[in-house]
């Protein structure tokens, strides 16, 4: 729980009293519920994430990188922590991290960085348990995956491990997004002789890949998120409404021995009916 730090007053006649109710719910409260507290620190990183992809459409690059890597590295120190894993926004969380991650991998394809996106793409296996899934997420890792192992067999003899995938179900991988790096690598793989056989580097060549061939927009990848209706500033009315009578009572005498606001439970309970 936390002290007030600032009064508020709103004077004049009330049209809305459904807004008005949820704005005093949401000013200030002593209390506190970790959920909430997670959501915002989840929509700071958001919004640094959307200032970096908006960075990169104005050719921007540095201050990009500089906010992608701050996305990434903090949330990799979020998620391993007790609160986070059992947490209701660890999805969100770990949802932001692979589409950070992704935007990152095709940053490094626009910078030309050959290091950074290996090393990034192999941060998305981690994530991913190295797997493929069908559809347009398994797509996004299935692609980057491909080239990173096709640039390594270009001057290492000890190429990583690549799941046996014949021709035929690598096109189908990329055919899952349309987007003109995959298109690419398609045109490229039809001109196999033999479309059954499992995929080696060698039927793409490194120099005629996307990542060295392509000079097309970059792709910042995921959606905005979206923070629940049920979070209230720094209160989750969910939580609330959980806590017994007997807790609230003993939370609200917390609160009048140190003289500050009493948290009302039972304008939370009735805040969105």
């Amino acid at each position: 729980m936390d002290g007030p730090t600032l009064a508020v007053s709103i004077c004049g006649d009330v049209l809305d009293r459904t807004s008005a109710q949820a704005l005093e719910v949401s000013l200030g409260p002593g209390l506190q519920c970790m959920s909430a507290v997670h959501w915002h620190c989840l929509m700071v990183l958001d919004d640094l994430k959307a200032a970096a992809d908006a960075s990169v459409r104005e050719n921007e690059l540095a201050p990009a990188e500089f906010l992608y890597e701050q996305v990434v590295e903090t949330i990799e120190s979020w998620k391993c922590s007790p609160s986070w894993q059992a947490s209701d926004c660890r999805r969100p969380l770990l949802y932001l991290l692979m589409n950070t991650q992704l935007t990152k991998a095709y940053f490094h394809m626009k910078t030309q960085d050959r290091s950074g996106f290996i090393r990034t793409v192999f941060e998305i296996l981690d994530l991913t348990g190295g797997s493929h899934r069908a559809g347009p997420l398994g797509s996004c890792v299935f692609h980057p995956h491909m080239l990173a192992v096709t640039m390594i067999a270009s001057w290492s003899t000890v190429v990583p491990a690549f799941p046996s995938t014949s021709i035929t179900e690598c096109i189908a991988h990329l055919s899952s997004l349309n987007y003109a790096q995959q298109r690419h690598g398609i045109a490229i793989l039809k001109r196999c002789t033999d479309q059954n056989k499992p995929f080696e580097p060698t039927d793409l060549p490194a120099a005629f890949c996307s990542f060295y061939a392509m000079r097309d927009p970059m792709l910042c990848f995921g959606k905005r998120l979206t923070k629940p209706d049920h979070i209230f500033g720094g209160l989750d009315l969910v939580q609330l409404r959980k806590i017994d009578k007997e807790t609230r009572g003993s939370i609200n005498k917390v609160e009048a021995d140190r003289g500050w606001r009493i948290t009302p439970f039972e304008d939370y309970d009735l805040a969105d009916n």
